[in-house]
């Protein structure tokens, strides 16, 4: 049974509502007009690297105050390399660890033959592009990323 339309917690819940819809507002109102994320991806889930960051001076510190978004472009200032592929720290049962490329295809039925065939051998390995949600996992300590630094025209930026 819910709570009645009158009840204390309906109206505190009605009040939050309101402020969340003008808080959206003001931050649309502040965005930049040339931001390159949509509103609904703050992150940039599905979005790619695919424009330079800038150089961040030691003005424009990052601490754990700053913006997701600031600290995410800071990172991919610090370190450049391929965005086409990105690993993950793996750890295994005996205790062995290392980093792969993560394969949008591991452990998908048909499409995955771990134990018979090593993976850069298999005709369906799919490598999951390094993204702005990519880094903002690494950040969060969800996942320990690995990037390849060595980039396909042969340049390297760490």
């Amino acid at each position: 049974m819910g709570r009645p339309d009158n009840s204390k917690w309906y109206k505190r819940y009605q009040v939050l509502v309101k402020e969340n819809l003008k808080l959206k507002a003001r931050i649309k109102e502040l965005e930049p007009p040339d931001a390159h994320l949509p509103s609904h991806d703050p992150i940039g889930e599905i979005t790619l690297i695919q424009k330079p960051v800038k150089n961040f001076s030691p003005e424009e510190a990052i601490d754990s105050l700053s913006e997701p978004n600031r600290k995410i472009d800071f990172f991919i200032s610090l370190f450049k390399g391929r965005e086409d592929v990105h690993a993950k720290r793996w750890k295994s049962q005996k205790g062995k660890s290392g980093y792969s490329p993560v394969c949008l295809n591991e452990w998908k039925s048909g499409k995955c033959r771990k134990r018979k065939i090593k993976c850069s051998k298999c005709p369906n390995r799919s490598y999951s592009p390094l993204s702005r949600a990519v880094i903002d996992s690494h950040l969060r300590g969800k996942t320990v990323l690995g990037v390849y630094p060595l980039c396909q025209d042969e340049t390297c930026f760490f």
